[in-house]
């Protein structure tokens, strides 16, 4: 038998791809359902762009933007996390040492 899926608030029940938050309901599309089943195989791990667009059988960085745009509405805003330029995960990674580096660059390089 397939159990659900669970994380923190988050219920998808399996195979019926039945989405609860909080033991409330939440309509989401096919693609919607299948970008959260990506980020809840590994909820720590920063998933790069490419990644998630291959994997959902996506066709642009645009299109995976808006779809998650969508999710992150639908859930509240509470559980996607956008690093730049390296991904999307479930948990807040915080500030790592290369994306302050990155962003220190960026800084210096427009003054």
């Amino acid at each position: 038998m397939i159990k659900d899926i669970e994380y923190k608030e988050i219920r998808i029940t399996l195979p019926e791809l039945r989405v609860k938050v909080k033991e409330e309901p939440v309509s989401l599309s096919l693609t919607e359902i299948r970008l959260l089943l990506i980020l809840l195989e590994e909820p720590f791990r920063i998933i790069p762009s490419g990644e998630i667009i291959q994997r959902a059988k996506m066709t642009s960085l645009n299109a995976l933007q808006v779809y998650l745009a969508r999710l992150r509405i639908k859930l509240d805003n509470k559980f996607i996390y956008c690093e730049r330029s390296r991904g999307y995960s479930l948990e807040n990674q915080g500030p790592t040492f290369e994306t302050i580096a990155a962003e220190y660059k960026a800084r210096k390089e427009k003054r």
